[in-house]
């Protein structure tokens, strides 16, 4: 019983320790669209390095139910993220019809830490979200 009660321990840490690494954030912004208003909302998920090991990776999900392709109007210019002083650019991967991959380049063994913030643009509209490493 005390092999059992340890095993469960150590895999309830474990995945604790993996859900610790992934901070989301929600939002939404609204946009006027063929003279209409549209209310968009998103979670923006760090989920840390990305297919490489030098990049880091943003989820963003877009709650979207009226049939936008929201992740194609994502303009890459308007991506990057503040870490201290520095501003690192970064480039959007479409992942679905609802949410796309924002991946910026980081040095071998740098990762983020304090505090970060993600700027992007969706339909011209400035997103911005702060997240505590």
């Amino acid at each position: 019983m005390k092999v059992l009660t340890a095993i469960l321990v150590s895999v309830l840490a474990a995945g604790s320790a993996i859900a610790a690494d992934e901070i989301s954030e929600k939002g939404s912004f609204g946009v006027v669209i063929n003279q209409n208003f549209v209310t968009f909302s998103y979670v923006a998920t760090y989920v840390g390095k990305g297919e490489t090991d030098n990049e880091v990776a943003f989820l963003l999900e877009f709650n979207d139910n009226k049939g936008y392709d929201v992740p194609s109007e994502i303009e890459d210019e308007g991506t990057y993220i503040k870490a201290g002083r520095k501003q690192i650019q970064g480039h959007s991967e479409r992942k679905s019809a609802s949410s796309v991959l924002l991946l910026f380049p980081m040095s071998d063994g740098e990762d983020l830490e304090g505090s970060v913030t993600l700027y992007t643009k969706v339909f011209g509209s400035k997103l911005k979200k702060k997240f505590r490493f």
